[in-house]
């Protein structure tokens, strides 16, 4: 491992100053990049503990905001118990919660925007092995870059949470034909501990490491969700957006969640488009991508099916500037489809809604479908869904969740599916199970 992480070390120190030539140019993806990694300067958050006479106890790598969800309630535990906690992060689009993490624990905390093309062994917040003081180390799914490897190889416990075989390559359906590649194999083997995604992904990890380093599926993120739903009356949108989700009856509430262009082909079903512009339908919908240009597209597809369908936006100046009152006022009189751009606030408002469509699966993948589950939510999705842990943990959990082939047909499938009136016990079940097994991980990270 060594060997491999100074080659790369070589590499990378080498094409340092053209990478540092294309920032100077703006060129595209290189410019943003750089531009993201060097933050790190210029965040208080990004000072190392060592520099303050401290050292973290554990350090957590994850690149999405889905894997820190996932491993937040062990770094809340560990801060509990007066533990620091390093936590080192790969995606722009985690950036804004790590940082309201730090802000509320910032004596705990320190985080690392991970140095990708400002990499250099010789500074510290460009070189994460230099910068980390943990003894621990948990990486969460799959970005296997080589000092993350070497970071952990040098750690007291080195662990693997949800890990998993599946992929954007596979071919097969049938998970069970599946075995390790050589490399994955080899780098699994670096972990003193693996917490495998889902029993099929343990079932097929065992073929190829030993049993004693592999632990069953821990579901750590339905004790998150829960949380963020159980407190959404502390959070200070309450007011306004219960005023506004209360308006039509629990049955009649849909959700279009993390929605895509391709998938405003819903829209097609007049009857669906009849019902919103009545107020026989309270449908609210939030987009994946936020930018204006994406949400005048979705606009444009929407009317281009329903010409009379009124559109209401509801967005943060709506909210900062007190105009709730009027906002809801104007839904009164002219009953339409709700699009909302608020930012960080879909998973608090899940519990709303009897019905939730998941977007994504009409193409690279469907986003989180946990959230709605622990919600207790009728959830509908696209048909790729091979790549979510998510998807296949609800399933195995006995609930079923609608798949929809093509758009136009949603609002049948939605009108004709019945409750699951099993799901909110099994959830409340689920959850404590949850509960216990992060006992039993934060006592692997303690000892």
């Amino acid at each position: 491992m060594l060997l491999i992480f100074l080659i790369q070390a070589i590499v990378r120190i080498a094409l340092y100053p053209l990478f540092f030539v294309l920032y100077l140019l703006k060129v595209g993806p290189f410019y943003a990049r750089v531009s993201f990694e060097r933050k790190n300067y210029r965040d208080e958050g990004c000072r190392p503990f060592a520099r303050f006479g401290k050292k973290a106890h554990c350090v957590f790598h994850f690149s999405s905001e889905g894997e820190f969800e996932q491993i937040r309630p062990l770094a809340d535990e560990l801060i509990s118990l007066g533990k620091n906690v390093e936590l080192i992060f790969t995606s722009p689009s985690v950036e804004h919660k790590v940082i309201d993490y730090y802000q509320a624990n910032r004596e705990n905390i320190r985080y690392l925007r991970l140095p990708l093309m400002i990499y250099f062994p010789l500074l510290s917040r460009q070189n994460i092995i230099a910068w980390s003081s943990a003894k621990k180390m948990m990486m969460v799914r799959y970005d296997f870059f080589p000092e993350l490897l070497y970071l952990g190889s040098k750690m007291k416990e080195f662990i693997l949470f949800s890990a998993t075989v599946k992929s954007s390559r596979i071919k097969t359906t049938d998970i069970s034909e599946l075995r390790l590649p050589g490399l994955k194999k080899y780098i699994y083997s670096m972990f003193s501990k693996i917490i495998c995604a889902t029993n099929e992904d343990y079932m097929i990890i065992g073929k190829d490491i030993s049993a004693d380093k592999l632990e069953h599926p821990i579901e750590l993120r339905m004790l998150q969700i829960d949380s963020r739903q159980h407190f959404f009356r502390r959070h200070s949108l309450y007011e306004d957006l219960n005023k506004l989700l209360s308006l039509a009856e629990y049955e009649k509430r849909i959700c279009l969640a993390q929605t895509w262009p391709v998938e405003m082909d819903a829209f097609s079903d007049q009857e669906f488009c009849k019902l919103i512009g009545a107020g026989e339908l309270f449908v609210f919908m939030a987009p994946h991508v936020l930018k204006d240009d994406n949400i005048e597209n979705l606009k444009v597809l929407i009317l281009k099916h329903c010409p009379d369908l009124s559109i209401h936006m509801l967005t943060k100046e709506i909210i900062e500037n007190n105009q709730i009152d009027s906002f809801i006022s104007n839904y009164k009189q002219r009953p339409g489809l709700i699009i909302s751009t608020l930012r960080g606030i879909l998973c608090e408002i899940y519990p709303y809604f009897r019905t939730v469509f998941v977007g994504g699966g009409h193409g690279k993948g469907i986003h989180s479908v946990l959230e709605p589950f622990v919600a207790g939510a009728n959830i509908f999705c696209g048909p790729n869904v091979k790549r979510s842990t998510e998807y296949d943990t609800i399933v195995k959990s006995g609930v079923g969740v609608g798949v929809i082939d093509n758009m136009n047909d949603a609002y049948s499938i939605i009108k004709s599916t019945s409750t699951n009136k099993m799901a909110n016990e099994l959830i409340s079940d689920m959850i404590k199970e949850s509960e216990m097994a992060k006992r039993k991980l934060i006592a692997l990270l303690t000892n």
